[in-house]
């Protein structure tokens, strides 16, 4: 089995010939069973010479002479905290679908450095970056890999973003809450007013930061509002805990002040537990 790192990057030079894992996916099929790669064996590469964890690069910009997060960048670091938030406190083993390169895991790490972090994405070229990041890695499809995880595995499983990517959505729901008792999922809400008017308006799919693909090309083939989220988790028998709201105008707040939050809402942030 892979051990370290660089072990692991042999082993992908090896099968890719040569290649960058982003030309050639890692095909799935090549592991009957998602792979548990064990965390890097050198902790200390991870950090500074302050001792404290490195963190990855953010964007800043300068404003009167003062170095400070840009807009765009200060508005995810606060949602990524929000998110954070959401998981139990008596979450210890936590898992991640569609890790990226980890990102999510490291800001929990900082927040709660008991946890027991696991990413799973087919990626290599992310799943290279989220073990060395020091998380343990599933390298597998979310849709073929989740059914092959033993019952209650994990206590809590996060899907930022990606619930709307997923083929069969119900089951990847169903089988969240069937490897751990609790869930955070964060999805774009598609009955936010803007998207409405720009459908009305220009007759087109609408396009956002959100949903910036055309229609033809996009990942996101299952897109859902606030409604169809809470009737789904009625349907798998999943009890919605807590929901948290992302407003992108003022006009936006004064719809959530209202109490239209289905259509004021820009992003839907929800903790889910099994009845």
């Amino acid at each position: 089995f892979l051990t370290h790192i660089s072990d692991l990057q042999r082993v992908l030079a090896a099968f890719l010939g040569g290649r960058a894992a982003e030309e050639r996916p890692f095909p799935v099929s090549r592991f009957p069973l998602p792979v548990d790669l064990p965390k890097s064996r050198n902790p200390e590469s991870r950090k500074t010479e302050n001792g404290k964890p490195q963190t990855e690069n953010r964007k800043r910009e300068t404003v009167n002479g003062e170095s400070r997060p840009a807009p765009d960048e200060t508005q995810r670091l606060v949602e990524t905290e929000r998110f954070v938030d959401l998981v139990p406190a008596d979450a210890h083993r936590v898992l991640d679908l569609g890790c990226d390169e980890g990102a999510l895991l490291s800001a929990l790490r900082e927040h709660r450095p008991d946890c027991v972090t696991t990413g799973l994405d087919r990626r290599l070229d992310g799943a290279i970056t989220t073990l060395s990041r020091d998380h343990n890695v599933l390298v597998a499809n979310i849709d073929r890999g989740l059914p092959l995880i033993p019952d209650n595995q994990y206590d809590c499983v996060l899907l930022s973003e990606t619930l709307q990517v997923m083929r069969r959505p119900d089951r990847t729901l169903r089988e969240m809450l069937r490897i751990a008792p609790v869930g955070v999922v964060s999805f774009p809400n598609f009955g936010h007013w803007r998207v409405i008017r720009n459908l009305f308006v220009s007759g087109r799919m609408p396009k956002s930061k959100q949903l910036p693909y055309e229609w033809y090309d996009t990942p996101n083939i299952h897109l859902c509002t606030l409604q169809d989220f809470k009737e789904l988790c009625a349907s798998q028998g999943a009890v919605i805990e807590k929901l948290e709201y992302f407003c992108s105008s003022p006009f936006s707040r004064l719809l959530m002040r209202l109490g239209l939050r289905n259509l004021g809402a820009s992003r839907i942030l929800a903790r889910i537990r099994r009845a």
